[in-house]
């Protein structure tokens, strides 16, 4: 047989081969959820990092005003309205490439001398920060004056070191020596929204780690790490180095966070944390094919 019908023959048969396996790799249904997780269009995907906090106004007066400056936030998807904010929408939500800060101003409600408030937003960057460098970037302020102190915030940073390990950081970035109380990472089974992320809701989800073993003080401008690593065998371990069950890709944990004012950790000065991340897509292995 001529040798250019050969090399076509070996051409179709090569594709044909080609388009079999791919149809197989396919069918597989491990692999096909994964695929499709892959190449799922962009817009259907929840946000990959939602917060919400709440912390007390303890300046020992009213105030109508909320000021947020977070630093390295460049898009935020949604904010949190709901009842427990007083505030409602934002009165500024707007990006500052100068300062490399995401601004949010909350104004035209009162909250009372020892009233908590909770606000929060969604976004894919997984930082929530003020700087260390911006005294100004949590305040409240009241017809335009600043009252102090500042209410408490806790600085969280979700760090993927790999696809099954993930590095906690809790950043205390105020003037003021704080207590961690408690962290915890819960399992939410399905993503929540903004309306569901607040302590009622993480009461009743499934605690998989205790990452706190007694309450940790952090200086001002100090942090604290805590490592994760997400195990396929699905085993969970309580002890470091602390072990969680590896789940699909997008899975969403939550993390809550306690933190009081460790000056005066009879006055109530609590924040509380709620924090979500979406599992990073694990990888994809595809059997080894030897010629």
């Amino acid at each position: 047989m001529p040798r250019p019908i050969l090399r076509a023959l070996g051409a179709l048969c090569a594709g044909v081969l080609l388009v079999a396996f791919g149809l197989a790799v396919w069918l597989l249904p491990a692999v096909r959820s994964q695929a499709a997780a892959l190449f799922a269009p962009g817009s259907a995907a929840p946000a990959r990092y939602c917060s919400n906090w709440d912390f007390v106004n303890n300046t020992g007066q009213d105030v109508n005003d909320l000021h947020v400056r977070l630093q390295g936030v460049t898009t935020v998807s949604d904010i949190y309205t709901g009842t427990l904010n007083p505030f409602g929408a934002s009165t500024t939500s707007v990006y500052s490439p100068t300062a490399d800060t995401y601004e949010l101003n909350f104004s035209g409600a009162t909250v009372f001398d020892s009233d908590r408030v909770h606000i929060g937003l969604c976004t894919d960057t997984p930082l929530l920060r003020i700087g260390a460098t911006d005294p100004s970037a949590f305040t409240w302020t009241n017809n335009g004056t600043t009252v102090t102190p500042n209410p408490l915030f806790t600085g969280l940073e979700w760090s993927w070191q790999g696809f099954n390990h993930l590095q906690v950081r809790v950043v205390n970035e105020q003037n003021v020596t704080t207590t961690l109380m408690a962290l915890n990472l819960l399992d939410a089974e399905n993503a929540l929204g903004l309306d569901d992320l607040n302590g009622d809701v993480a009461a009743q989800l499934p605690l998989v780690l205790d990452l706190l073993d007694t309450p940790r003080t952090l200086a001002p401008q100090s942090d604290s790490f805590f490592d994760v690593y997400f195990n396929p065998g699905g085993n969970t371990i309580n002890t470091p180095p602390y072990q969680a069950p590896l789940q699909e890709p997008n899975h969403p944990y939550v993390l809550e966070a306690v933190m009081n004012d460790a000056t005066d950790e009879t006055n109530g000065n609590t924040a509380h944390l709620y924090a979500q991340a979406l599992l990073p897509f694990s990888r994809l292995s595809l059997p080894f094919i030897s010629r």
